[in-house]
C-alpha cells in the first residue's frame, strides 16, 4: 500500500507512537510517506534516523494560512504553475474576502504534497483537526481516489468542546470515516460528539516491547524502594496526588526507605513543590524534569513501582491511555492507577498492577505497601505485566491490526 501519514509536528518525542506504526509498516514493505505542517528539531527517537523518515517527510509550514513574506507566495505561485497549473486555478476559487489566507494555505498544501509525485490508498491522520488536511487536498482535486482513516488520542475529544468539534469533524461524520481511538474510554468521547457513529474501531497506541526492557539481572537494585510518576504535571493526571500518598506511607505509616521520582514538568510544578516543602518531605523527593527517553527508561529500570493517580480534570477528560503505564509495565514495574477515564483499561488489575478508585490516597498507599512488603510478590506481578503489554500493547501486534483496518477502509465502497 501508498500510505500518507498527516500530523501537525514531525518527528515528536512524545509522539513515538506514530514512528512506531510507520517503522512496522515499512519493515512489511508499504510505501510511506508523511505530511507535516512543521518540522520540529532536536534530539529524537533513533528510529527517526535508522529508517531516514525525515527524507519521507514534506512540511507545509502554512503560518496559520497568512503569508508572511510576499516572495514566498511568489515562489509557491510559479512552483505550482510549472508542475500543474489546473491545481493552482483550484486554489484560487478559494479566495475569502479581501484575504488571500484560504488560497495561500491550499498553495502550501498543494506545494507539499506534491513533491511526493504520487497517489496513495490510503491517508492516516493522527488527531482529529489534521484529518481537514485531506478534504482540503480533495477541495483542489488531490487525493480523490485515496481512503481516509483518522485516529483520536485525547485532546482532540475534549467533553468541554463538544459542539465546536460536531462542526469541526462534520465531514468525517458526514462521510462515514472510519476513526480509531485507544480504548472504550476514548470511544466513549467520541460517541459523545457523535452520538451512535458506527464507524469506530478501537486501536491503543503501542511501543517496541524489545526497546523497553526490565533491569538486567546482576544489576545492583537500589537501597530504596523507588516510586515513580513521569508525565505533564497537569490537572489530569495529577502529580500533587503523588505527595500526598507519599505523606501517607511516610509519616503515617512510617515507611523511611522510600524514594519518590517525579519526572516531567508543567503548570503544577509550584504546587508539588510546595507540598513537598509543607509535609518536609524533601529528602523523599527527586523531581528530574523533561528528561530524554533512554533516561526514563534507567529510571524505570531502577524503580519498584509506578504511580500514575489520575482524574478527570475541569474540562471533563481524563488520561485517554496513558502509554507511560505499558511502558512501566514493559519492563516488570508493577503500575497503580485511578479508575477514571482510560489508563484503566492497560492494566491487569491484582495481575499487573492495580486499579484504584481516584480519591482514595489510602487506598494508593496500602497497595504499595503491600509491593513493599512482599518483594516475591511485586516480581511476579512485573513479570505477568510484562507478558500482558508484549501480548496486547506491541507495535507489531498492533501494527498488524493497523492493516487490517487499512484494508477493510479499502474494500469498503
Amino acid at each position: 500500500m501508498k500510505i500518507l501519514f498527516v500530523v501537525k509536528f514531525f518527528p515528536v518525542v512524545s509522539e513515538t507512537f506514530i514512528v512506531n506504526q510507520i517503522v512496522y509498516l515499512l519493515k512489511q514493505g508499504h510505501d510511506i510517506r508523511i505530511l507535516s505542517q512543521y518540522k520540529m528539531e532536536g534530539g529524537f527517537h533513533k528510529n527517526i534516523g535508522a529508517h531516514d523518515l525525515l527524507s519521507k517527510a514534506s512540511f507545509t509550514d502554512e503560518q496559520g494560512g497568512k503569508p508572511q513574506k510576499l516572495y514566498s507566495f511568489f515562489a509557491k505561485f510559479i512552483y505550482l504553475l510549472v508542475q500543474d497549473s489546473s491545481i493552482l486555478k483550484n486554489c484560487f476559487k478559494f479566495i475569502k474576502g479581501p484575504g488571500m489566507g484560504e488560497t495561500f494555505k491550499l498553495m502550501n498544501y498543494a506545494c507539499a504534497f506534491l513533491k511526493f509525485n504520487k497517489d496513495f490508498d490510503v491517508v492516516h491522520a493522527h488527531f482529529g483537526p489534521n484529518s481537514q488536511v485531506y478534504f482540503d487536498l480533495q477541495k483542489i482535486n488531490l487525493l480523490k481516489k485515496a481512503k481516509l482513516i483518522t485516529s483520536f488520542h485525547g485532546y482532540d475529544m475534549q467533553p468541554i468542546d463538544k459542539a465546536e468539534n460536531r462542526v469541526r469533524y462534520r465531514d468525517l461524520f458526514a462521510n462515514n470515516i472510519t476513526l480509531t481511538t485507544n480504548n472504550k474510554y476514548g470511544k466513549h468521547l467520541l460517541l459523545k460528539i457523535k452520538p451512535g457513529y458506527p464507524h469506530i474501531e478501537l486501536l491503543p497506541v503501542g511501543l517496541d516491547t524489545s526497546y523497553f526492557q526490565p533491569r538486567p539481572s546482576g544489576k545492583n537494585a537500589k537501597k530504596d524502594f523507588q516510586v515513580m510518576f513521569c508525565g505533564r504535571f497537569v490537572e489530569m493526571k495529577a502529580p500533587e496526588l503523588v505527595v500526598e500518598v507519599a505523606k501517607i506511607l511516610i509519616l503515617e505509616k512510617d515507611i523511611r526507605d522510600i524514594k519518590f521520582v517525579m519526572v516531567g514538568d508543567g503548570a503544577l510544578k509550584s504546587e508539588v513543590e510546595s507540598r513537598i516543602s509543607n509535609y518536609k518531605l524533601e529528602g523523599y523527593f527527586d523531581l528530574k524534569g523533561f528528561l530524554k527517553q533512554e533516561e526514563i527508561i534507567e529510571l524505570l529500570q531502577e524503580s519498584d513501582a509506578f504511580l500514575m493517580p489520575g482524574r478527570i480534570n475541569s474540562k471533563g477528560r481524563g488520561e485517554t491511555q496513558g502509554l507511560v503505564i505499558q511502558e512501566a509495565q514493559a519492563m516488570e514495574v508493577p503500575v497503580l492507577v485511578s479508575d477514571v477515564a482510560g489508563a484503566k483499561y492497560g492494566v491487569k488489575n491484582g495481575e499487573t498492577g492495580y486499579i484504584v478508585p481516584s480519591k482514595d490516597l489510602k487506598g494508593f498507599a496500602d497497595h504499595i505497601q503491600k509491593l513493599y512488603e512482599n518483594p516475591r510478590d511485586k516480581e511476579l506481578m512485573g513479570k505477568r505485566g510484562r507478558q500482558y503489554v508484549q501480548k496486547h500493547f506491541d507495535s507489531d501486534r498492533l501494527g498488524q491490526a493497523l492493516v487490517e483496518i487499512y484494508n477493510s477502509v479499502l474494500e469498503s465502497k
